[in-house]
């Protein structure tokens, strides 16, 4: 997809959220993807990865599908022990 393409399909995206916090969140993101540098995390993701933080953002706007800090830390306890 053309740089061109990619920019007008954006655009079209952005102009269809009616969710104020869902653009601000978008503005932010954009904001720091472009104050880094080339070789930050998100550049070295493939399509693929990338859609899936895009995806995952988009489920945990639904409360039923957030899990509790207490819940993760408690799974996770063994690999957290200094």
């Amino acid at each position: 997809m053309s740089i061109t393409e990619v920019r007008t399909r954006f655009h079209a995206l952005i102009d269809e959220v009616e969710n104020p916090s869902l653009l601000q969140r978008f503005f932010e993101i954009m904001q720091t993807s472009a104050k880094s540098s080339g070789s930050d995390l998100w550049s070295t993701l493939s399509d693929s990865e990338q859609q899936e933080v895009f995806d995952s953002y988009e489920e945990s706007q639904d409360e039923k599908n957030l899990v509790s800090n207490k819940a993760v830390m408690g799974k996770h306890k063994k690999w957290l022990k200094k």
